[in-house]
């Protein structure tokens, strides 16, 4: 995705924090008070953005911790046509942390 050809974003709550995400690391890389493509360029895009962000956090975990999210994040997630649209959720009434994980 590049500044250029940007599609308009979609009003999904999940996309607009993406959005939001990208918009103020933009502006973390801004000359004086102006926003510029190349700033965007340099964030990677939403995607980018928000990819960069969640190896930081990730890469910032205890070992123990990193297990944690690991399952977690797999138990938030499923293949199919949802996940691609951000829309996935977990049904499952069984907790996403066990008592090991506390």
């Amino acid at each position: 995705m590049t500044w250029a050809n940007s599609r308009r974003p979609s009003r999904s709550p999940a996309r607009c924090r993406a959005l939001s995400h990208a918009m103020l690391e933009t502006w973390r890389r801004r000359r004086d008070r102006t926003l510029t493509p190349a700033a965007y360029e340099e964030t990677g895009g939403v995607r980018g953005t928000v990819a960069a962000s969640a190896e930081q956090v990730y890469g910032e975990l205890t070992p123990e911790q990193a297990g944690t999210a690991r399952r977690i994040l797999l138990r938030l997630t499923r293949v199919g046509s949802l996940v691609s649209r951000g829309e996935a959720r977990t049904t499952s009434a069984r907790p996403v942390m066990g008592p090991a994980d506390r």
